[in-house]
């Protein structure tokens, strides 16, 4: 429990892991003010809108398959554009289109914090990079990991969850899209 009162990302990955096995959970996602982490059953996509369907089952135990990795960068794609839009919302207070988000993301910078949670995520749980994020498997849970954008004069705080979750959950259609 103090882990978790710390923000500590293995803490926080490992509750994450438990919460979801015991309740059956597909994903669960996690958003803190330093980096966001989702949990997620590869090959269901837990309505998040990031598909892995047709992916074979056999392979999600090794973390260097192919179809893992696919899956880990779809689900951290996904969680960056869901951070750059809530970033450039506390930033500005306003969302007006992708072109405006990446523009004001751009301006923000990475939590120092949460870029040294995902070092510390690394080690507890033999981690991969994979972007500007990282990924581990955990009791059949694929979990990734991604530092949040951080506004030094931020405008707004309220709804930055959803809109991180919002934004995450529409770049996961849009990738299934195009898979």
């Amino acid at each position: 429990a103090e882990g978790i009162l710390r923000m500590e990302a293995e803490a926080v990955g490992e509750a994450a892991c438990k919460l979801a096995s015991r309740h059956g959970l597909g994903k669960l996602f996690i958003h803190t003010r330093e980096f966001v982490l989702a949990v997620f059953k590869p090959g269901n996509s837990g309505g998040s809108g990031i598909s892995d369907e047709g992916e074979i089952s056999g392979k999600w135990e090794d973390k260097e398959s192919p179809a893992l990795l696919k899956a880990a960068e779809k689900n951290l794609d996904a969680m960056g554009f869901g951070l750059r839009c809530a970033g450039a919302y506390a930033a500005s207070g306003r969302l007006e289109g992708r072109e405006f988000v990446e523009k004001e993301a751009s301006k923000l910078q990475e939590s120092l914090f949460g870029r040294k949670q995902l070092q510390l995520f690394l080690e507890a749980f033999d981690g991969e990079t994979c972007g500007h994020g990282a990924f581990a498997l955990m009791e059949g849970y694929l979990i990734c990991i991604l530092p949040t954008l951080l506004s030094k004069s931020p405008i707004t705080t309220v709804g930055l969850g959803d809109t991180l979750t919002a934004g995450a959950f529409l770049r996961g259609l849009e990738l299934d899209v195009q898979t």
